[in-house]
């Protein structure tokens, strides 16, 4: 289960294990959207600062959503997204693990975290890397700052911090 307050403190949005992500009044307790689309377990939601979209993601698909219709608007499937430097693991299959908007002036871009240790910034419409970051381990936390640090750590215990630049 996941829940991500908008910055105008009117809207909550939330995922879980149905597939869906829901968007709530913050003042009222009502549901005011059901999103459906994602075929997996949604693992991760957030808003951008301008609170114009809702970035979500399952193991296979990451999502922009309009928060003005409620549509999906952008699908960046793991098949399309670049691939990892390093060479995969014998048997592993390539998944997104966590997704979030990036902080302060970037945030019209995106952060997705893939389980081949990478975390990549990406314009959310185009899937074209910004830049990317590669981990000793995969990464399993993500956190963004207010202007333009993000961190993230991995499941060796490393943690890392990168300024956006």
């Amino acid at each position: 289960y996941q829940r991500r307050v908008h910055g105008d403190d009117q809207s909550v949005v939330s995922a879980a294990a149905d597939h869906l992500l829901k968007v709530w009044s913050s003042r009222t307790g009502r549901c005011m959207w059901t999103l459906s689309g994602h075929t997996g377990i949604v693992l991760s939601c957030s808003f951008p600062l301008d609170g114009m979209h809702i970035l979500s993601n399952d193991e296979h698909a990451l999502k922009v959503w309009s928060m003005e219709t409620g549509r999906c608007s952008r699908t960046l499937d793991i098949k399309d997204a670049p691939r990892s430097p390093m060479p995969p693991r014998k048997g592993t299959k390539r998944l997104w693990s966590i997704c979030h908007y990036c902080p302060g002036e970037f945030s019209t871009l995106i952060i997705g975290v893939t389980n081949d240790r990478l975390v990549y910034v990406l314009h959310p419409f185009s899937g074209k890397e910004v830049m990317a970051f590669v981990c000793r381990a995969p990464v399993y936390s993500l956190a963004v700052g207010v202007n333009s640090k993000i961190a993230f750590g991995d499941c060796y215990g490393n943690v890392y911090i990168a300024t956006l630049e």
